[in-house]
């Protein structure tokens, strides 16, 4: 929450403006000012979600936005599990974090949207997994989202569009979620599940609204 006014009055050229505020709340109360935010150090995330290593980080998506994330994890340390169904693009991009940032990096051919299906599924995704990355810790989990981009009305989109889109944002997150939870809950230090779906899902969306 922001502590911060809106200013009703109108300036010179006539417009509302909002005052910038200078302080900032969480979500448990306590106030912080942004001067003190901007000074402080960035966190160093492998230090904060690395309980054993090697610590990894499970990311769906091998393209646009899932792969800036895989890209800005190796960086930081982290070696990556890339879940996705293009072995072409998934393989290289395993094979670039490797040869870049030197971490270990590895890819699972598999449909995202089918995680959320059944438990039985989730569970199969979990032992491969465990194969994929020698038994290691897993601390980060990214659900990139993604689906094909429909900006268009509702009219012109197919209910089968709309469902594969559902299953792979909504279903096929709700599966990590679960799937993954008991082994967060376990971990001796902090874990992270990122979530984001594509753009053309999350409303407001002229196809979905």
């Amino acid at each position: 929450r922001r502590a911060c006014s809106w200013e009703s009055g109108r300036g010179s050229s006539g417009s509302s403006r909002e005052v910038v505020p200078e302080v900032v709340r969480d979500r448990d109360g306590h106030d912080h000012h942004l001067r003190e935010l901007a000074a402080r150090e960035p966190v160093d995330l492998l230090q904060r979600y690395a309980g054993l290593n090697p610590c990894w980080a499970v990311v769906t998506g091998e393209r646009g936005v899932a792969a800036a994330l895989c890209r800005g994890l190796a960086k930081r340390g982290f070696h990556v599990l890339i879940l996705a169904s293009d072995e072409v693009r998934g393989s290289v991009l395993a094979q670039d974090l490797r040869t870049q940032y030197g971490v270990e990096s590895a890819f699972i051919a598999c449909d995202v949207a089918q995680i959320g299906q059944s438990d039985e599924v989730a569970k199969r995704l979990l032992r491969v997994i465990s194969q994929a990355t020698g038994g290691g810790d897993i601390g980060v989990l990214v659900a990139a989202g993604g689906g094909d981009d429909l900006a268009m009305h509702f009219s012109d989109v197919t209910l089968a569009q709309n469902r594969k889109r559902a299953n792979l944002n909504v279903l096929g997150t709700l599966g990590l979620a679960h799937a993954f939870l008991p082994r967060f809950v376990g971990r001796p230090c902090r874990s992270a599940f990122i979530t984001r779906t594509g753009k053309s899902f999350a409303p407001p969306s002229s196809s979905l609204s």
